[in-house]
């Protein structure tokens, strides 16, 4: 069912919803042109008799387009018409994109128009209110935590609205870690979505039982230890507020379709580098700046923190200090600029074993380096718009797909 018609009849429904969509949404934006006309009835107070009367039809007709789906409310109605509204912007755009010679000017007047407004708020009344629960030892509402202590106790967690972006070379464990973190959510009662482009809703499964029980050896486990990886499994399963979603060919406008539908506290993406629209652009680089806008803009729409897990280009290769920064990102700098909070995973063992040399004096000092960070990890806040920025240093079982604080 198209979102225009789930529109349409929501406003048949119940009238009182109109304004909601009213001063942004036109007829003219509707594909559905009966649809279209059907609306503007609306726009202009008109019942179903005079609704019928007007576009010489039966009255019947316009009430089976009112009961062809149930109530929603009026927050799933807005975002119907949001996405009614961004679809004819982006067509707009695409055609002036397209154009032999752009409009600069038109180019900008329509991607200046909004559909969602900026909502009056008190934001002294709002900040109090957290002062007063932090202070109390409530827990903070605007935020969810990470369920990793170290981090918790410095930032808090992720907060409301924040766009994170956590970035990694392949092989440093940003899977590992976001479905880490996904979990711990989880166990607090936060409802996760978990949308994996990459892996497979059962490998991730596999992972998180691998990491709950710290058994990886399935062939030589005890039948204590299966019936332990069975107990886990169905629990995970059943209980956990944790949906993994591993839709094929996944597109951004999916995961903001899924996220009305599922309503979740937090949303992780995994991950950045094979994340697509359904726009067109004429390179990656414009591409991962639309991903990364619409990352951010989807965190402020459903008022959730949205964790977008990112690969890092080569670059750190080839330098002394493998630690990665803000301009170690793949593909775009807007990541830099969206970003509440950028994060890297830093693991110098992953670094050292690709640097095995052949001379033996140089092997001994090289095995010593190794000794010392084996089994280390490090999660690197670079960008915090909250303030803290820092290191925090993990222990990592690679076999086990865990992080773990020391």
């Amino acid at each position: 069912m198209s979102e225009e018609l789930l529109l349409v009849a929501n406003l048949l429904q119940e009238t009182k919803y109109i304004p909601l969509v009213s001063s942004k949404l036109t007829p003219e934006d509707f594909d559905d042109k009966f649809l279209g006309s059907v609306y503007n009835e609306l726009l202009q107070d008109k019942n179903v008799i005079d609704i019928a009367k007007d576009l010489d039809i039966k009255p019947e007709e316009v009430m089976s387009i009112a009961n062809s789906c149930d109530k929603a409310s009026s927050f799933a109605v807005k975002n119907y018409g949001y996405y009614i509204f961004e679809r004819n912007k982006n067509r707009k755009l695409k055609e002036i994109a397209n154009a032999e010679t752009i409009d600069a000017n038109a180019l900008i007047e329509v991607n200046s128009k909004n559909f969602l407004e900026e909502k009056p708020q008190n934001e002294s009344e709002a900040y109090l209110k957290m002062v007063e629960d932090v202070y109390s030892g409530k827990p903070d509402y605007l935020t969810v935590p990470t369920g990793f202590i170290n981090i918790d106790e410095k930032i808090g967690g992720f907060r409301k609205s924040e766009a994170v972006f956590i970035g990694g070379r392949p092989g440093a464990g940003k899977t590992t870690f976001g479905i880490n973190m996904a979990y711990n959510m989880a166990k607090a009662k936060k409802k996760v979505l978990f949308c994996s482009l990459e892996m497979s809703a059962r490998e991730l499964h596999e992972r998180l039982v691998k990491s709950i029980t710290q058994i990886c050896n399935y062939k030589g486990a005890s039948q204590q230890e299966i019936d332990k990886i069975i107990k886990t499994s169905k629990a995970i399963k059943e209980r956990l507020p944790l949906q993994i979603y591993d839709k094929s060919g996944m597109k951004i406008e999916d995961i903001f379709a899924k996220t009305l539908n599922e309503k979740p506290d937090v949303v992780f993406i995994d991950h950045l580098a094979i994340l697509k629209s359904a726009q067109r652009f004429r390179s990656r680089y414009e591409e991962v700046s639309y991903l990364s806008a619409k990352i951010k803009e989807m965190a402020r729409l459903y008022d959730i923190p949205v964790i977008c897990l990112c690969q890092l280009n080569r670059a750190l290769e080839g330098r002394d200090i493998k630690a990665p920064t803000l301009s170690d990102i793949r593909d775009s700098g807007s990541v830099e600029q969206d970003g509440d909070i950028i994060g890297f995973i830093y693991r110098p063992e992953y670094h050292l074993l690709q640097q095995e040399p052949d001379d033996e004096a140089k092997h001994i000092e090289w095995e010593e380096k190794l000794r010392v960070v084996k089994g280390k990890a490090k999660f690197i806040i670079a960008k915090n718009r909250r303030g803290y920025t820092g290191t925090f240093v993990f222990g990592f079982r690679g076999e086990t797909y865990n992080f773990y604080e020391l």
